[in-house]
């Protein structure tokens, strides 16, 4: 199946990329071939017609996959939530955070700074487990103010 998936990536509109990466990391089968093919692609493609939720869900595939290893799609991923950060509800904003975390991607400061913002308008939103996974991916960046204000 991923190498029929692969083979036909450039008949992919961006949504049929992010739900193919996102189901087969939800699956715990990340393809490497298949994910660097989709990496191609959506960092090839502007990520504008991308919803919020589905910029969220694609980094958490990737980071989910091993996603360290494909720096131009977390470089437009990173932009793209950046310039979006409150569109993002509390889960899309702790998914993000931990999926750069996870994969590495911890020195983009704007990102972490705009994902900090909008974390903060929105602490009342967050279940334990998004704060537990929010207070470790902005540890991880640097963002200490967030995450005592996270655990008060």
């Amino acid at each position: 199946l991923a190498r029929a998936a692969e083979a036909r990536i450039g008949q992919f509109n961006a949504q049929d990329l992010v739900n193919t990466a996102w189901a087969y990391a939800k699956l715990g089968h990340p393809d490497p071939d298949l994910f660097r093919a989709i990496a191609r692609s959506l960092a090839a493609q502007r990520l504008d017609g991308v919803s919020a939720p589905h910029i969220a869900k694609t980094a958490w595939a990737f980071a989910k996959a091993g996603g360290g290893a494909h720096p131009p799609l977390f470089a437009a991923l990173a932009k793209s939530a950046t310039e979006r950060a409150a569109d993002f509800v509390a889960a899309d904003l702790a998914n993000l955070a931990w999926a750069f975390a996870n994969a590495g991607h911890v020195e983009d400061a704007p990102l972490f700074a705009a994902l900090a913002r909008a974390a903060e308008a929105r602490l009342s939103d967050f279940t334990a487990e998004e704060l537990d996974n929010a207070d470790w991916a902005f540890s991880r960046a640097g963002q200490r103010q967030l995450v005592r204000k996270l655990r008060q």
